[in-house]
């Protein structure tokens, strides 16, 4: 019997029901992640700022044929993209067109973290996400789809204490060491100005209670408590635990919170 099809007011129900029990259990939504996903999350709740890359990210992501509609003429192919930049001063007159797509091969080895975390990010193309290998704190953007907030969570985590904010301004003052060679690469296609960005981590999740939220965790049994023996549960070993709070507690003990 074929199964029976969701609605999209369902399947928008199913998904704010699972960030709630997400929220409340883990503090973040754990989505595709990646280290480049929690990177450019934490790094962007650290500094409260992005940029767009416009055209790093039509640089940095070859197309050969133009994807074209009624309302947006594809920019990404190289016959297009590269007078355009010349044009807008991003590139030199010197490099030529093939010169030019060696050029994009390289930028996309050089940002493209491990060859998917990276995609056309502009239109008339949507994409799951444009996360940079950032060697700089000039390449963080806000096209990241797949981070779930975790930035925001772990950020608020060390805010909880005082080792916390002295970590945090450590880090703050390292992203002011002038950045590495690769930084230099891509600087012509980089923003001149950089945009506010809006932590909506307290609004999606609501506001994280350390205290609280451990005590008003459920209590479930976990797949080593299901087959302790009677042994273990007759010496004083209790077969249940908060349901996935190992990291958690693992994190709230180091942080003495």
């Amino acid at each position: 019997m074929p199964s029976s099809q969701r609605s999209g007011a369902e399947r928008r129900e199913d998904t704010a029901a699972e960030r709630r029990v997400h929220g409340a259990i883990l503090g973040y939504q754990p989505l595709r992640m990646k280290p480049v996903h929690f990177a450019t999350s934490f790094l962007l709740a650290l500094t409260g700022r992005y940029y767009k890359l416009e055209y790093l990210n039509k640089a940095s992501v070859p197309k050969i044929a133009p994807k074209d509609n009624r309302r947006v003429q594809d920019e990404y192919p190289p016959d297009r993209l590269h007078p355009l930049l010349i044009e807008l001063g991003r590139l030199n007159p010197s490099v030529d067109l093939n010169a030019f797509r060696t050029l994009r091969a390289h930028l996309n080895v050089a940002y493209n973290n491990d060859g998917s975390a990276l995609a056309a990010a502009f239109p008339p193309y949507s994409t799951f996400g444009a996360d940079y290998s950032a060697p700089s704190i000039r390449y963080i953007s806000n096209s990241s789809k797949n981070h779930g907030y975790s930035g925001s969570f772990v950020v608020s985590i060390f805010n909880a204490t005082a080792e916390g904010r002295t970590a945090l301004e450590t880090i703050r003052r390292l992203l002011q060491v002038p950045p590495s060679s690769l930084a230099v690469l891509g600087e012509p296609l980089l923003d001149a100005e950089d945009q506010e960005w809006l932590d909506r981590h307290d609004e999606y999740f609501g506001a994280i209670e350390p205290r609280g939220l451990r005590r008003s965790l459920p209590r479930c049994r976990t797949a080593r408590a299901q087959s302790a023996s009677s042994e273990q549960i007759s010496s004083g070993n209790d077969p249940t635990m908060p349901c996935a709070t190992s990291y958690w507690d693992s994190a709230a003990g180091y942080l003495h919170i």
